[in-house]
């Protein structure tokens, strides 16, 4: 890869670091922004010698050569009086324009009069036609060329000449049979799944974060329902909606980390070093696993605060995971989705709404309106809602005064089936999920 820099005022060992330099006058005069010099880095010092500015033995080379091109700047030779102002500047200048210039105006000409090849064309030349680089492959690649090849396909195989050995130029894959990618899926995912692993521990302090705010939050929502048991259980369903709620708008934070990273994927995909769904399992697994446990410690805090009996924790347990998947889905589909982090949050709010209000809970079976009825059926929280209330207060496991209010107030007795609910979820979970790496694959396509 070409990567681009500008320092200032580099260190000896610094300067030394760097491959190629072009520098620049100043703005003030007549030579702003002309090139002074455009060159490999280690030619600095006999380039300086050539034009009668040798650097002095005790000087740092890079400050030397500034000073010599810094219009209006009194350096050691102006001083001593044996060079004019600005001498130095119309030398180096003059230099270039009259030696140089035209050599590097002749190479960008060539450069731009043949195109670059796509990355992915570039692979299928390799595949095809027998290199005098050895770039067919002859035996197993490495893993270190498919994380090189994942990491970076710029350029044909044979501009590495010189750069890297005949050995590894000899082992450079092509494109697998019946494949658009070079390597295998599962090298992709395991290449992917390190380069997730590195982000997440380059971020430790959001990793800590997370963990801390769902205890915070855990132990607000505790405090609000301190005791719950102890309250009649008609109260209890406002509880359980609260603790759904809170597990589930926890994956909006998702949304704008995936539109960030959305975006280098999409450009690692175009050139066909990896696939979408390689990616989805590679970047979403971690995610999940991080939500799913700062979401545990949620509900444990909430569910310990609230004195309920363990026995029924289970049950509780999974509706509440069960509901937070199938939303985590939903925000991942929508952070695939919209342009932007800012946008994002305006298009996941119907649907939101649409799923929070329609639970069975705010709006009931019984209350809502004939033509609005399917909002039930498709609401995650319908099923949750109405599948914990069943299983904690239904007649099989409650037949309290309490419980039997509660169940007829909110029509939960005509409450979907278990394996009726566990299907639907799974349902949703599933087409969110498809929507999303249709919408990966479809939409927001990398810039050029």
């Amino acid at each position: 890869m070409t990567c681009m820099v500008v320092i200032h005022q580099p260190r000896v060992e610094v300067a030394e670091l760097f491959d190629q330099l072009v520098l620049l006058t100043s703005s003030p005069g007549s030579w702003g922004g002309s090139v002074v010099y455009n060159g490999p880095m280690s030619g600095t010092l006999l380039h300086c010698e050539r034009l009668g500015y040798p650097v002095p033995a005790r000087a740092n080379p890079a400050d030397w050569l500034m000073d010599m091109v810094t219009p209006g700047y009194r350096h050691a030779l102006v001083k001593s009086r044996q060079k004019e102002q600005d001498q130095s500047v119309r030398d180096f200048v003059g230099h270039y324009y009259k030696n140089e210039a035209f050599l590097v105006e002749t190479a960008v000409k060539e450069a731009i009069a043949v195109p670059g090849l796509h990355p992915r064309k570039i692979s299928n030349d390799d595949a095809k036609t027998p290199s005098s680089t050895g770039a067919q492959c002859r035996r197993k690649p490495s893993w270190g060329w498919h994380i090189m090849r994942l990491i970076s396909v710029t350029s044909r195989w044979q501009n590495f000449r010189g750069v890297l050995d005949e050995e590894t130029i000899k082992n450079a894959p092509g494109l697998r049979e019946n494949s658009r990618y070079t390597a295998t899926l599962m090298t992709q995912l395991m290449v992917l799944a390190t380069v997730k692993r590195r982000l997440l521990l380059r971020d430790k302090k959001g990793l800590r974060l997370k963990v801390v705010m769902s205890v915070v939050q855990g132990l607000i929502v505790g405090i609000a329902y301190w005791d719950i048991a102890s309250k009649p259980e008609f109260t209890h369903i406002t509880y359980i909606f609260m603790v759904m709620q809170f597990s589930a708008l926890a994956g909006m934070s998702a949304m704008p980390g995936l539109i960030d990273t959305r975006a280098v994927m999409k450009k690692d995909v175009d050139e066909g070093l990896h696939s979408i769904p390689a990616w989805i399992i590679s970047f979403s697994l971690p995610d999940l696993v991080i939500s799913v446990v700062t979401n545990t410690l949620f509900i444990l805090i909430v569910f310990a605060m609230g004195q309920l009996e363990w026995r029924i924790f289970d049950r509780f347990y999974f509706w509440v995971m069960m509901c937070q998947l199938v939303m985590d889905a939903y925000f991942n589909f929508i952070g695939s989705v919209a342009p932007n982090a800012q946008l994002a949050q305006l298009i996941a709010m119907p649907g939101m709404i649409l799923f929070m209000l329609f639970n069975g809970f705010l709006v009931s079976r019984e209350s809502t309106p004939d033509f609005m009825a399917w909002a039930l059926s498709v609401s995650p929280f319908s099923y949750a809602i109405a599948r914990t209330a069943v299983d904690i207060y239904g007649p099989d496991a409650c037949s309290r005064p309490g419980c039997v209010q509660l169940m007829t107030q909110y029509g939960f007795y005509d409450a979907p089936s278990e394996e009726a609910a566990i299907a639907v979820l799974l349902a949703l979970f599933v087409v969110f999920r498809v929507l999303m790496v249709l919408a990966l694959s479809t939409l927001n396509k990398a810039e050029k």
